[in-house]
């Protein structure tokens, strides 16, 4: 994972590059839905730190066109 640190905050750096590895263990949930935000400390400040979830991909048939000779039934669409 490619990590970009804005250079205000380069002296922290080393903590914003375990993130990722430590975020599950770490920081208070503030919102658990489809994505989880966590508030973590890194030094001196509190920062919430966003895990996205991939999209899951849709498992159902959906047909371009409503062509009556494709077979597949009206209420399909």
């Amino acid at each position: 994972m490619r990590v970009i640190v804005n250079p205000k905050y380069a002296h922290l750096q080393k903590e914003i590059e375990e993130v990722p590895r430590s975020f599950q263990n770490e920081g208070d949930v503030v919102y658990d839905g489809r994505n989880v935000l966590k508030r973590i400390s890194l030094g001196s400040i509190d920062v919430v730190v966003k895990s996205f979830k991939k999209p899951y991909k849709w498992k159902a048939y959906r047909p371009t066109s409503r062509n009556p000779e494709s077979g597949i039934p009206e209420d399909a669409f």
